[in-house]
This record gives C-alpha cells, structure tokens and sequence, in this order.
C-alpha cells in the first residue's frame, strides 16, 4: 500500500513538471489588444488605434482625418514583427504625402514577452519600389515599469525605447509605455534627418510627435 502511494504521487509529480515546461509565459504586457480600440490625442489631432484581421492578415492602424498609418503584422509567440508600413498625411487643402515602405525580411517591432532588461537588435533594408531601397539598423530595449499620465488616467506602463537608422539619413526614437489589458497609451518620437518623418520635421515643423490615451473602445468580437 506504502508503495503505491508514493509512486501515485510520483505520477502526479511528473505530470505537473511536464506541465509547466509546455504552459507558455503569460505576456502582460502586450502591446496590441485585440479587443480594444484606442482613441488618442496627437499633434495630428485625434486618432484611433486598432489591432484588425483583413484577409487573414494582420494590421495595426492608426487613422485620423489627416493622418493614417498602418502596418502589417506577423505576430507570433516569440515575437511581433512587421512586413510593410503605410503612410499618409495630408496638409491643409491641397498637399498630400504618401509612403510605402517594405521588407524582404519582416522587421522585429516587439519581441515577447516584454520582460524588463530585454534587449534586440535588427538590422536590413527598406524598399520604396523595384530600385529603391535604403539600409536599416534597429535596437531596441524595455526599459522597465514608470508610472505616467494621459488623459485617460494615471496607469503603471512597461516603457519600451526603439531607435531606428537608415543610410538615407533618417534617425528616430520612439519610446512607448504599455498597459496591461490596453496597450500602447502613450508614444514620444523624435526625429532626425530624411524619410517621411525627416519631411515631417522640416516642411512642417515636427521634430517631435506624441499620441496619449484618451479613451478606451471595448470591441466585441464575434
């Protein structure tokens, strides 16, 4: 009877270790909720910011009446990563500018999970059509919980700082605070040089672009 006993219990022991070493890490902080859509201030005036499934492709979007920006997405468990970037501003009445880029390999935007101390790196080119291409050195760290304020309220975020280099002369910061169960409530790019952000900066005068929670849009998804 002794003997039975504790091997029953070896039984049970084994089946919770082969357990875990299967049970995926919970990702808290995640940077795009399906189920929210998220309505910011910016510079280029109020926005909306979705995660959306569009011929079994995923995209985030940020549109306003003058300003859209999309991405399309590769998500997996290690990581988020991107294929293409979509652009366009428009300025006053009759200017708009419009931007696509590519990528031949997809580009790491976040790996997973967003843990304090993780650190990457990603480095290739950007396609603008069939002959033009520039290079691209990306790194990346999360930097760790800080408490911030938006509109929407005070939250504790995971702060993420990404800077991105181009050989056509494009130098960006993009720091971004993530919420548990919302997502990105808040973005600070900076700008330097060329690009679509460089034409920002010198035609219009932002050197520096901020997006601020002011609401959360609960989805229901069928």
């Amino acid at each position: 009877m002794k003997n039975k006993i504790i091997l029953m219990m070896l039984l049970i022991a084994s089946s919770l270790l082969a357990g875990g070493k299967d049970k995926p890490e919970k990702n808290v902080y995640y940077p795009y909720i399906k189920a929210n859509k998220l309505i910011l201030d910016s510079d280029f005036g109020e926005v909306t910011y979705q995660l959306k499934n569009e011929n079994g492709k995923q995209y985030i979007k940020v549109d306003g009446d003058d300003f859209k920006y999309y991405q399309e997405l590769v998500i997996s468990d290690s990581s988020i990563s991107i294929l293409d970037t979509y652009s366009k501003f428009k300025y006053l009445l009759f200017f708009t500018k419009e931007s696509t880029i590519f990528y031949k390999e997809p580009v790491i935007r976040f790996p997973l999970p967003l843990v304090k101390g993780k650190t990457w790196t990603w480095n290739g080119y950007e396609y603008f059509g069939d002959d033009d291409s520039s290079t691209v050195a990306i790194t990346g760290v999360v930097v760790g919980e800080e408490k911030i304020k938006v509109p929407a309220g005070e939250f504790t975020a995971m702060k993420v700082v990404t800077e991105l280099v181009t050989g056509a002369g494009s130098k960006n910061k993009i720091t971004e605070w993530i919420v548990p169960d919302i997502g990105i409530i808040k973005t600070h790019i900076t700008i330097e040089g060329g690009g679509f952000t460089g034409f920002l900066r010198n035609i219009l005068g932002y050197s520096e672009i901020n997006f601020e929670l002011k609401e959360v849009e609960k989805l229901v998804l069928y």
